[in-house]
């Protein structure tokens, strides 16, 4: 068996998205041949495409940059880059093309790779849009005037700047307490500060809308009256 043969053999059957080219002695695509995969990807029916161009069935939405991709394609050097390719049933991915060119027996191939990374990309576009999204919401909690403290499993994980001076005491002293502590044993009515601050947290677990005032205590003043959550 030759070499091109060989390739062809082995080409069918790799399991990334793969195209070849046979060139005319200008450099020109004689035909090209798409395996299993690239089909399995793209939706095309090999009768529908097998042996043209992918200039003749549309896969390219932009052609000119497929013309300019290619002519930089060069023997031993892989001309890479990320575009956009177009399914059968008209859906745009985003694929990563990288081509080079080599010799089979005395044929030149044009041999392109498609990596589909559509999803990768819509993960990593996602993940920064959930990122600048915290970063202004840290921002707004961190700049507001009012005392705000972010409570997990009855605990302080986070306060702003609002709150360490409304209770006068560290970030680090306030983080890992029970809002309870915060407040004297007991409420003026009698009732204890603890039992009060986890009805008021049930309840806003709950989803509703708690507004209640009650005596805190500064690390530096005597307890005093406050709207507390």
């Amino acid at each position: 068996m030759d070499k091109l043969q060989t390739f062809v053999s082995l080409f069918d059957y790799a399991p990334l998205p793969m195209s070849y080219s046979p060139l005319d002695a200008a450099g020109g695509l004689l035909a090209s041949f798409w395996n299993r995969s690239w089909f399995e990807c793209f939706g095309y029916r090999p009768d529908e495409v097998q042996g043209r161009a992918g200039e003749a069935f549309g896969p390219w939405p932009d052609v000119s940059f497929r013309a300019d991709f290619l002519r930089a394609v060069g023997f031993d050097d892989i001309s890479k880059t990320e575009t956009t390719l177009r399914r059968a049933d008209g859906s745009l991915r985003t694929v990563i093309v990288s081509a080079r060119k080599m010799f089979a027996d005395d044929t030149i191939l044009m041999v392109v790779s498609y990596e589909d990374v559509t999803e990768q990309r819509q993960l990593e576009s996602a993940r920064k849009a959930a990122e600048r999204s915290l970063r202004l919401f840290q921002e707004m909690v961190e700049s507001s005037n009012d005392a705000i403290m972010i409570v997990e499993d009855h605990h302080v994980m986070a306060c702003n700047t609002a709150a360490t001076t409304l209770f006068a005491m560290p970030r680090e002293q306030l983080i890992g307490r029970h809002p309870g502590d915060l407040s004297p044993e007991r409420q003026d009515d009698g009732e204890s500060s603890f039992t009060a601050a986890v009805r008021h947290m049930e309840r806003a677990l709950a989803g509703e809308t708690e507004h209640c005032s009650g005596v805190i205590c500064a690390a530096t003043a005597a307890p005093s009256w406050r709207t507390w959550c």
